[in-house]
């Protein structure tokens, strides 16, 4: 046998079958065993051309949990391989791979000729993390927190809500400012990561408030502030210097003048400053006594002066309480007691002065001693506190004009001072005879005399109890009859009481006596006694 076609001779081609290669016209030259040949009739042999077999894909690889799509090449039937095992049922023109590997498609063409394509090796790349932190799942009205993406070199990020991608929101850090849930997604350039929705919420501040009872006291006082009272709220309180160590009460007593505030934080650890409150200190007025002696005599009055000053109010008081109505600058005292005043400024402050205590000195009673005997005229009297000149304290002179006498106490007849019975003749308490025997008025009578009793009834023929006094006194013979009548006659020497009928050892005089010393004469059966009596 002998292959040709359109070519010429095919060398080598003598076997009774030849594979067509190529196209064109093909005969066969057989040659038999008697050396005889023949020529078959040309046989047309076409080829038909392989199909284009090739994938094209977007990317080679991908990022876990996702995917590429491969294409293949046009025909009219595929085939996908996986690591040149079939891929059962992906017979379409594109492939969806999920997984790494190599990959290669057959391409059938309308001539069913055949073709597989070269492999395409497809990679999956780990996936990107992203992950949220912050300090704190939420803030305070008006505050923010900070949200950290996770880094690492060559990432990119953007940050989004529930409302959508947050423009120009691409740090590895986003602040929030308004309560949402936030995710952020984190890129390396090939595989991008969407964190876990983080929940942001806003809490609400507390109100903060400082109501004080006063916005000014008076030093030494205090003024209380208090603050809104609330369910799981504390408190801080701070002035101008800084926040007030221990001052974490719902209330806080203010000693100081300043400007002072309070922050108030709710369960949700929230907090609000108030306004500050003013309060200020008013300085006490000064309040003091000035009085130009510390007593005055009975009877008498001391006028006590406080400072003065403009605005000024005065209430004085004394051991027994508040004096009603001593309300000026000014108080006359007029009995022994420890004062004091209170004086009130124009910002309503007030201070107590110091306790001045005024006392009243007893008045005595002088006895005008005009003839230098060192005893006074019982008839000629001034009461002070003082000695006045020409007085002594001591009476009984019952002649102190007589310039003639020799010894003192006696007269200038040469008798011993003693008091005589009436004149004869001459109604008693009209006049009386003098130790010389001489009535006055002219008159002489009886000149028997009686032994005088003392000014303070000191003998023991009259006593005096109380003496001085102040509502009345008892006058009481000890050692002699009882009394007929009296005569009670004052400084002056006028006649102010009479009495008659008595007879009784004692008696009770000057209820109805004004304030001053007094002489008291006596009658009785025995005879006549003289005394004083005072009253204050």
């Amino acid at each position: 046998y002998q292959w040709s076609n359109t070519a010429g001779t095919i060398s080598g081609a003598t076997n009774a079958t030849y594979t067509v290669t190529a196209g064109g016209t093909y005969t066969v030259k057989v040659t038999n065993a008697s050396n005889c040949s023949a020529t078959s009739a040309g046989t047309i042999i076409t080829e038909n051309a392989l199909p284009a077999a090739t994938i094209s894909t977007p990317a080679t690889s991908f990022c876990t949990g996702g995917s590429v799509t491969l294409t293949a090449s046009t025909g009219t039937s595929y085939k996908w391989y996986k690591d040149t095992a079939p891929i059962g049922g992906a017979t379409n023109a594109t492939y969806t791979a999920t997984t790494a590997g190599s990959y290669t498609v057959e391409v059938t063409n309308a001539n069913s000729c055949k073709a597989i394509s070269a492999a395409t090796t497809i990679t999956v790349t780990s996936s990107q993390t992203a992950t949220i932190t912050s300090p704190a799942n939420s803030f305070c009205t008006g505050g923010s927190v900070v949200l950290s993406a996770n880094t690492g070199t060559g990432l990119t990020y953007q940050w989004s809500n529930t409302a959508g991608t947050i423009s120009g929101a691409t740090n590895a850090t986003y602040t929030a400012t308004a309560a949402n849930t936030y995710t952020v997604t984190v890129s390396n350039g090939t595989c991008s990561g969407i964190s876990t929705g983080k929940t942001i919420t806003v809490n609400s501040l507390p109100a903060a408030t400082i109501t004080p009872s006063a916005t000014a006291f008076c030093t030494g006082g205090s003024v209380v502030l208090s603050a809104n009272t609330g369910t799981g709220l504390t408190y801080q309180w701070s002035n101008t210097a800084g926040t007030i160590n221990g001052a974490t009460n719902a209330t806080y007593t203010a000693t100081a003048a300043s400007n002072y505030t309070l922050v108030v934080t709710n369960a949700s650890n929230c907090s609000a400053t108030s306004s500050p409150v003013t309060i200020t200190e008013n300085a006490l007025p000064t309040a003091t006594i000035n009085a130009p002696a510390s007593s005055f005599c009975t009877g008498g009055s001391l006028v006590l002066s406080a400072n003065t000053g403009n605005g000024l109010t005065y209430q004085w008081s004394n051991t027994a309480g508040t004096i009603s109505g001593a309300t000026n600058s000014t108080y006359t005292a007029t009995v022994a007691s420890t004062y004091t005043v209170t004086v009130k400024n124009s910002n309503n402050c007030s201070a107590v002065s110091s306790p001045i205590t005024i006392t009243v000195t007893s008045a005595i009673t002088w006895y005008q001693d005009s003839d230098g005997d060192g005893k006074g005229d019982p008839n000629v009297t001034t009461t002070s506190c003082t000695q006045p000149t020409g007085y002594v304290s001591v009476a009984g002179d019952l002649c102190p004009g007589d310039q003639a006498k020799t010894d003192p106490g006696n007269c200038g007849c040469g008798k011993t001072e003693q008091s005589c019975l009436d004149c004869a003749g001459v109604p008693n308490g009209d006049a009386f005879i003098d130790e010389c025997n001489i009535c006055v008025g002219g008159n002489t009578g009886n000149t028997a005399c009686v032994p005088t009793a003392t000014i303070n009834g000191t003998t023991t023929n009259i006593t005096v109890t109380p003496q001085p006094f102040q509502t009345n006194t008892t006058i009481k013979l000890e050692n002699a009859a009882t009394i007929q009548s009296i005569t009670i006659i004052d400084g002056s020497g006028a006649l102010v009481e009479q009495r008659q009928n008595i007879n009784a050892a004692e008696i009770k005089v000057g209820e109805s006596l004004s304030a001053g010393m007094y002489s008291v004469i006596i009658y009785t059966q025995q005879g006549t006694y003289t005394t004083k009596i005072v009253k204050f």
